[in-house]
């Protein structure tokens, strides 16, 4: 009986990770190399990781943008077309 708990608890998660990179990561690759750091002992109204001062080296905040132009079927569908500057146009219909 756990055992089907558990099986059910890795499926979960396996649908859930799928879905999050197909939908919201639209399948770009968003590995990170090292890790994360974290202080468990910060209990700072606003802290997380995410304001890390270590993690700053993962902070890109054009790396979304990026990632769509750089891969062809993501370009077609959200950029329409670029400016002479190469400024991309994008398609928010």
């Amino acid at each position: 009986m756990l055992s089907m708990f558990h099986e059910m608890g890795q499926e979960l998660m396996q649908l859930t990770y799928k879905a999050f990179f197909d939908k919201v990561f639209l399948r770009i690759d968003w590995s990170v190399s090292g890790y994360l750091a974290d202080d468990l002992s910060n209990t700072s109204p606003g802290y997380s990781f995410v304001t890390n001062a270590q993690n700053s080296k993962y902070y890109d905040r054009t790396a979304f943008m990026r990632g769509i132009i750089e891969t062809s079927h993501l370009r077609e569908e959200f950029v329409i077309a670029l400016t002479p500057e190469g400024t991309p146009l994008l398609n928010l219909a």
